[in-house]
């Protein structure tokens, strides 16, 4: 695997730090061949506005539904306007954060890295092939950038009402303002959603987005650390950024062990 181009181990970037036996999804595997797939019927495709002009750009695409009394605002042409934004602000946001861990690493950026998740970005692991946390966690965010930029995802927009952590709907994974399904690579986005500043939907959508291409290591559950929590993702990536996150997401990071 190459990041940077520079070669980092295989198997632990899959994995987490540690060894494990836990298959990846396999949702990134023929990323590069969709971009050239012809346009599929009902997905809208764009550039994010700063990517206008750059012939190297790709598309974004997504598919979006709404039901009726579901939204909080007027139409859905609105909340998919929204949502485009939202989207383009998510690859912006992972972008720089994996941008921000590349060699050599600012102080700052080392500190902030070990307050969300417990270690330094540095920090040689010598059973995942010496690799340092921060190329691991910097290849993930650069697999989500590509994954919003060129996989077409299905966004629903859901009332949310019937989604309690004691009875979620089959395959999902229930987060605070959306469900992700990696099944089926869809998100369902909650009411409370469409409330939240720009920049954190942004980080939603890169939460969630998380879930769809690395589930099953990024599902919410008892094995969860925070190396594979998608909430210390979120927050890190929002800090590197400049935005103060959620405090729920931070509560969710700091609960998990390291």
């Amino acid at each position: 695997m190459y990041i940077y181009n520079q070669r980092i181990a295989n198997t632990p970037l899959l994995a987490g730090w540690e060894e494990s036996t836990i298959p990846y999804s396999g949702y990134l595997s023929d990323l590069l061949s969709q971009a050239s797939v012809p346009r599929a019927a009902g997905v809208r495709y764009w550039r994010c506005r700063k990517e206008k002009g750059d012939p190297r750009a790709t598309r974004q695409s997504f598919r979006f539904v709404c039901t009726k009394n579901c939204l909080p605002f007027a139409n859905a042409a609105k909340c998919s306007r929204i949502l485009q934004r939202a989207i383009c602000q998510a690859i912006r946001l992972a972008a720089k954060a994996a941008d921000m861990l590349k060699h050599p690493r600012n102080p700052v950026i080392d500190l902030m890295f070990h307050q969300v998740f417990g270690h330094s970005a540095s920090q040689a692991i010598p059973w995942a092939g010496n690799s340092e946390p921060g190329d691991i966690v910097a290849w993930r965010f650069w697999q989500v950038e590509q994954a919003l930029r060129q996989q077409t995802t299905f966004y629903r927009c859901d009332s949310c009402t019937t989604t309690t952590s004691d009875d979620p709907p089959a395959g999902s994974i229930v987060d605070v303002h959306a469900l992700a399904f990696p099944a089926t690579k869809e998100v369902w986005l909650c009411p409370s959603f469409w409330r939240l500043p720009e920049f954190q939907k942004a980080a939603v959508i890169l939460h969630e987005m998380l879930h769809l291409v690395f589930s099953p290591l990024f599902d919410h559950g008892p094995n969860e650390r925070k190396n594979t929590n998608a909430y210390c993702y979120e927050v890190f990536a929002l800090r590197v950024n400049g935005r103060t996150p959620e405090q729920i997401a931070v509560n969710k990071c700091i609960s998990s062990p390291i």
